[in-house]
């Protein structure tokens, strides 16, 4: 049945991939990929170049596999799935088969940001096949293992506030953003330092990531917003404070913390994300196909899909703005928060902006700002908005034109063809299958419902408050009591 809903889809789509891999010994199902010429057309016309990439386990009980999906942000932000596979478990082999076949479907080689929870496999699979593109690691994941790993040691107060620190390293846009965050770690904590080196802070920090990310950091998003370069949080105050003052405690807690409001700071709307919520809100947004068998799964999907820009197709034509609405709101914001703005003109190209006394360099021409906001997500921020203002010019001419009408309209041209089944043959007999179901066994225990943790990430560990050792609470604690003072 496979072979012939292939042979069908194939012509109702033409140009696009549908690739099934059987077992030659058993001559059982072993892995399936789809990717329609559509989605592939949308990707290149419409979305940034960047990639979720996740992997979500089939609520099929008689049959153990894995959905793997690659998805990106249209310009409005949401949800454009590219492509998807069916495959047995979340293994660097079917990772690298499913992103060779991805690379195939693609109609450029533009450079690509990839973003992913370090799912298995994937972490290795990525720079085997896309050697010179760039992977960013979802900040969710990475501030959990931080927690588990390095924070979760310590007292509520300073456990918050070393969150707080990672975070500014994860959002910091500068180079001195980011020095500033890491001195503070170190002053907080040498071993939080050393952990943040060890865990590859190139790809999950904005300052230090080598790709464009138009502002994201994230995974999650197929109910949200996302992409898959890293995309952050950017946030619109500058850091309070570099040094941090010390607070002298009681001795039966931490001798010393440090004030967390002093590090406190802003998160403003995001531009995109640090994290893979995309590719968490694909599963979500999947969750009833799921539970389907493979042939009634994968066609499921597909009808989602292709309804899904049906009716984006409808509501586009109803804007009559130049950019999407969800950009359009930022835009707005940004020349209303420039109104209070000071501006210094130099050539007509180089401006200085003022604000609460600290000055900002904007550059016209090559369309940057000091901040890093503007470079970060393609839009001019605030500071932009007041020299492009003062220049008499527009400011939609500045910003990317990803976030076009015209672009988000171009993505839903082509849709995704009907696949009519209505001369789909009766089911075969068992003995005239040329293509065997996947080997069944009912695994012991309930179904899985939690989801698949990605690499480094650990189940909730149990510290207990008496004697701060791990695996047990206070309650069944046998050990003599913390005392950090020695006494």
């Amino acid at each position: 049945m496979l072979n012939w809903y292939i042979e069908r889809a194939l012509q109702s789509n033409l140009g696009s991939i549908l690739s099934l891999e059987v077992d030659p010994e058993t001559q059982r199902f072993k892995r399936f990929f789809i990717c329609f010429e559509e989605s592939a057309y949308g990707f290149e016309v419409c979305c940034r170049p960047m990639l979720f990439l996740d992997g979500t386990h089939i609520k099929q009980h008689r049959v153990q596999g894995v959905i793997l999906a690659a998805s990106a942000l249209n310009g409005n932000n949401e949800l454009f799935t590219i492509a998807y596979s069916i495959a047995d478990s979340e293994t660097y082999d079917n990772w690298v088969w499913f992103l060779q076949n991805l690379k195939k479907a693609l109609l450029s080689d533009r450079r690509i940001a990839f973003l992913s929870d370090r799912g298995r496999g994937l972490k290795e699979a990525i720079p085997d096949i896309f050697p010179n593109d760039h992977y960013g690691y979802c900040f969710q994941h990475i501030m959990q293992n931080f927690n588990d790993q390095c924070a979760g040691k310590y007292a509520a107060p300073f456990k918050k506030l070393l969150r707080k620190i990672l975070q500014r390293i994860a959002y910091a846009v500068t180079e001195q953003e980011y020095e500033d965050a890491m001195m503070a770690m170190e002053l907080n904590s040498a071993d939080a330092k050393e952990w943040v080196l060890r865990n590859d802070v190139e790809h999950w920090s904005h300052a230090r990531f080598p790709g464009q990310r138009f502002g994201s950091l994230n995974t999650q998003a197929i109910c949200s917003i996302t992409f898959c370069h890293l995309w952050a949080y950017s946030y619109r105050d500058n850091l309070l404070q570099n040094v941090l003052n010390k607070v002298t405690v009681c001795t039966r807690h931490l001798l010393q913390i440090f004030d967390v409001n002093l590090i406190s700071f802003t998160l403003p709307y995001s531009f995109g994300e640090l994290y893979s919520n995309l590719a968490e809100s694909f599963n979500n947004w999947i969750h009833d196909a799921r539970s389907l068998p493979i042939l009634q799964m994968v066609d499921k999907i597909r009808v989602q899909m292709m309804e899904m820009a049906a009716k984006r197709k409808i509501d586009a034509a109803l804007w009559d703005t130049p950019y999407c609405p969800k950009v359009q709101k930022i835009i707005e914001k940004n020349l209303q928060e420039r109104r209070s703005l000071a501006i210094r003109h130099s050539d007509g190209i180089k401006f200085e902006v003022v604000e609460s006394m600290k000055t900002y360099a904007v550059d016209l021409h090559l369309q940057t700002c000091s901040c890093g906001h503007w470079q970060l997500v393609k839009i001019p921020c605030k500071h932009a908005c007041a020299a492009i203002s003062s220049n008499k010019e527009a400011v939609t001419q500045y910003v990317s034109a990803f976030y076009s009408i015209e672009m988000y309209r171009a993505a839903y041209e082509r849709n995704i063809q009907p696949i009519p089944t209505f001369d789909m043959p009766d089911p075969p007999q068992p003995s005239e299958v040329l293509i065997k179901p996947p080997t069944t066994k009912r695994l012991p225990g309930r179904p899985r419902k939690r989801r698949i943790h990605s690499r480094g990430e650990v189940d909730h560990a149990y510290i207990c408050s008496r004697c701060k050792q791990t695996g047990h609470n206070r309650r069944t604690c046998s050990n003599p009591p913390h005392n950090p003072d020695g006494f």
